[in-house]
């Protein structure tokens, strides 16, 4: 075999003397390769000349960089425009085009632009330098999309090499108009399809022939449907070039329309996109008989006032809407109802809760303090009354206290407050009943024999300021004493009793407590006392680390528990409510044991009006009626059955041989 090559190497072959034509069956020439040598390069060939430069003309590039580059563009040259495998290349390129997606680059006639062989042929010529060129549109060094100009158009392709590490990026093609322009094609969509209907065209000032085409597809609408003249109406070239130009539709429920693009076949016939939900139907007078919005300025001034007055609390959308319901359409709308004044009943004014992340306070000292407690509620020390004090600093968005009554004066109450971070609550009520047997029955009887009654809750309790830390932990050590219980004058010892209030569902609800639970959660973070250069460090009893004596090691957060056995103020029983001849409740009994009372003693249950309800009263848009054992609904006075004791008896007598007595 070798020495079949070497044969070969000295002697030559016809292989490599071949002529360039008649490459056709049945003759004829591709005029393919488009390069071609008159002899082809050794067989061995000898490795380029060093010399000064490495032999390299081409300096930094690779030896023979350009002068294969020149060879490639005289080859795409040939293929692209001589040949017809180019010129259809051409073609399937435009319409490749055609069907893409039409964006807003500045293009001509095709949705990505027009392809022109020429593009492809530049690029060839300068891939081996690393440049990028434009595939698309007439000019391959047409601006590209990085952002050098006011208006938000990319540079010239010279302009972007010499801009520091702004080389092109590729098909990223610039927008019209910029961000904010009246050109840009997002823009014209905010204004004329997104925030309110603004006619695109066709309304007024147009041609006589477009407006009969208008109106002729109006009548076809009403024979056909929506959808021709939809159709009929984005095919009107519009008045705005602009619009145009972005291909916005005059339709109103189209947004764009324009040839070709993927709703095209082979693209012919056109792309329309469709509005899913029309947003700028609120400007129309059937639309706000039904509902209310705020329009585009209306929103626009409620987010500058938010940056002209950072850290005020805004005025409630509603509040705008409330004052204009009855305007211009007449009655109400189905609106939320209207919202409280933020700034003035917000939650930090109203309850005294404050705002720990606030910057109107100075912060600089840890020992020295904020001068005052932020919560008010968790600093609010012990305090002895007759009644819960009227002082607004006790107020809380649930009411919720414990007074340790005084035995010895029943008139007197020592009253502790916490913050009503409430976690959990649970009523539980128990029936007692005892079972027995008759002789001679199979089943079980019962006989009431009482009730039980416990309470359970859980709150946290935690300090959000320096000054809150040590009154919340008084309170809570006063809390634990009531475990404890007490002595009287003479020696003898009693229980602790306490009104209970947490909200409207136990008010000043007698009872005692039966378990207190403190836990010190894992992720609580503690206060450890660390002095600054304000105050002068002090140091405890044997020991040689400074601290600050006004607070104490202790956690900022505590999760606390409680039982609580309620003592009802009424004999416990069966509510004793008073009806009326129909059956209608007039009067609620003092069995209360869900309390619904609030300052001042005013209880939901004192005026049962608003509960009363006719029973013999058949409501028309009722079609239910249930009549079971033929007794006729709300009949007052059913008929007996065999379900009272003396039917049991009877029934009995009739299948036992010895009848019950």
């Amino acid at each position: 075999m070798a020495g079949l090559e070497n044969k070969l190497v000295t002697q030559g072959t016809l292989w490599r003397d071949l002529k360039f034509g008649q490459d056709r069956p049945g003759g004829g020439s591709s005029q393919e390769p488009f390069v071609n040598r008159n002899s082809l390069p050794p067989v061995v060939a000898k490795s380029p000349d060093t010399g000064i430069l490495g032999g390299n003309t081409d300096f930094l590039l690779r030896s023979g960089t350009l002068k294969r580059s020149a060879e490639d563009v005289s080859r795409m040259t040939q293929l692209l425009l001589t040949t017809g495998k180019g010129n259809l290349f051409t073609v399937k390129q435009n319409l490749l085009s055609r069907t893409n997606v039409k964006t807003q680059a500045k293009t001509i006639g095709l949705n990505q632009g027009p392809y022109i062989p020429t593009s492809t042929i530049a690029q060839v010529g300068v891939s081996g330098l690393g440049f990028h060129l434009n595939k698309q549109g007439i000019n391959p060094f047409a601006k590209t999309g990085v952002d050098t100009g006011d208006d938000g158009s990319g540079g010239g392709f010279l302009q972007n090499i010499i801009e520091a590490g702004s080389l092109p990026t590729y098909l990223s093609a610039n927008v019209k108009g910029g961000d904010t322009g009246d050109t840009n094609r997002l823009v014209q969509l905010t204004k004329y399809k997104i925030t309110a209907f603004q006619d695109t065209g066709l309304s007024g000032g147009i041609s006589r022939g477009t407006r009969l085409i208008s109106n002729l597809a109006g009548r076809v609408d009403n024979v056909i449907g929506t959808d021709l003249k939809n159709k009929v109406l984005d095919l009107i070239p519009n008045v705005n070039p602009e619009l145009a130009a972005n291909s916005i539709s005059n339709s109103r429920d189209i947004l764009l329309a324009y040839g070709g693009g993927p709703g095209a076949e082979i693209g012919v016939g056109r792309t329309r996109i469709k509005r899913y939900d029309d947003t700028t139907a609120f400007d129309t007078q059937e639309f706000r008989k039904k509902y209310y919005l705020l329009d585009n300025t209306e929103i626009k001034n409620l987010a500058d006032n938010a940056v002209v007055n950072p850290g005020k609390i805004g005025v409630d959308f509603r509040s705008l809407m409330i004052g204009r319901q009855g305007e211009n359409f007449g009655g109400k709308k189905n609106l939320l109802t209207d919202s409280p004044d933020y700034e003035t009943k917000n939650i930090e004014r109203r309850v005294g809760l404050n705002s720990p992340g606030k910057n109107d306070k100075d912060t600089t000292s840890y020992t020295r303090g904020l001068g005052r407690a932020l919560d008010e509620v968790n600093s609010l020390p012990l305090y002895q009354s007759t009644g819960v004090t009227a002082n607004p600093r006790k107020n809380d968005l649930i009411k919720f206290r414990i007074a340790a009554i005084n035995p010895h004066d029943g008139f007197k109450k020592t009253y502790i407050h916490f913050r009503a971070f409430l976690d959990s609550f649970q009523d539980t009520y128990g029936s007692e009943w005892s079972n027995f047997k008759y002789m001679g029955r199979s089943e079980q009887f019962h006989k009431y024999q009482g009730f039980t009654r416990e309470v359970s809750f859980s709150w946290k309790i935690v300090a959000q300021s320096r000054e809150e830390l040590i009154p919340m932990y008084k309170k809570l050590n006063y809390l634990q004493s009531l475990m404890t219980g007490d002595y009287s004058k003479s020696g003898y010892m009693e229980g602790n009793l306490v009104d209970l209030t947490i909200g409207g569902y136990l008010w000043e609800q007698p009872g005692f407590f039966t378990s207190l639970t403190i836990n010190f959660p894992d992720k609580a973070t503690y206060e450890i006392g660390i002095p600054d250069n304000v105050e002068e460090a002090e140091f405890n009893t044997n020991q040689t680390i400074g601290t600050s004596k006004a607070v104490k090691e202790l956690p900022h957060f505590l999760e606390v528990s409680a039982g609580f056995t309620p003592i009802q103020k009424f004999v416990p029983r069966k509510q004793q409510n008073t009806f009326d001849d129909k059956g209608g409740l007039k009067q609620f009994g003092q069995e209360r044991f869900i309390n619904l009372s609030s300052e001042g003693g005013q209880s939901s249950y004192q005026d049962a009006s608003d509960d009363y309800f006719d029973p013999t009263r058949v409501d028309r848009t009722s079609k239910v009626g249930l009549k079971p054992l033929g007794i006729k609904p709300f009949d007052l006075n059913p008929p007996s059955t065999n379900n009272t004791l003396e039917g049991l008896r009877a029934t009995a007598k009739k299948k036992f041989s010895n009848p019950l007595s």
